[in-house]
């Protein structure tokens, strides 16, 4: 699976059975967590005003890439860092 990027929409577990076979079979792997906090950034800017999310979407951007199984986990049985 080379040159392939695979993406499991769901943010808990962060690694899923899913992208952990993608990945044994050398895909690059996203979950949703991305997705999550670009929604985020949105409803910031809708709520508070326009503007408001590009913090978090600058934050975003430096893990968007990032392998999720390297890193920060989160605690799969109590949905925290």
């Amino acid at each position: 699976m080379k040159h392939h990027v695979v993406m499991d929409l769901v943010y808990t577990p962060w690694q899923t059975r899913f992208l952990d076979m993608a990945r044994g079979q050398g895909a690059s792997c996203l979950n949703g967590w991305p997705m999550l906090a670009h929604q985020a950034a949105v409803a910031l800017d809708f709520w508070l005003k326009p503007g408001a999310g590009d913090g978090l979407v600058e934050a975003v951007g430096r893990f968007e890439t990032r392998d999720p199984s390297e890193g920060a986990h989160l605690d799969n049985k109590k949905g925290r860092r």
